[in-house]
């Protein structure tokens, strides 16, 4: 693993507890659990930039947020889903889909 992308996933990992530790507690509210799962989907936003940054993807390859994390409702433990969204000539440096 490049040594950028696993510094990037520590520090991801770190700030991602610091959040979900609001969740933690026995008075969280409605209002305070939309909040953390929106700083949630904004770190993973922030992440997935570095990510697509360090990577070296070609700027007319997207990555879009689907799921959870594309309505900002990112519950812990937040399983990131985003898709890789190609043009024909760019194909191979998207990741392989996973089958079924």
């Amino acid at each position: 693993m490049n040594t950028e992308l696993g510094t990037l996933r520590t520090v991801y990992r770190q700030e991602k507890n610091a959040i979900s530790e609001g969740l933690r507690t026995p008075a969280a509210s409605t209002r305070s659990i939309r909040s953390v799962l929106h700083k949630l989907s904004r770190l993973t936003d922030k992440h997935l930039c570095a990510v697509r940054t360090a990577s070296g993807l070609p700027a007319e390859v997207a990555l879009v947020a689907v799921g959870g994390y594309g309505r900002e409702q990112l519950f812990p433990p937040p399983t990131s889903m985003c898709c890789c969204c190609c043009p024909a000539q760019h194909r191979g440096a998207c990741p392989p889909e996973n089958p079924p």
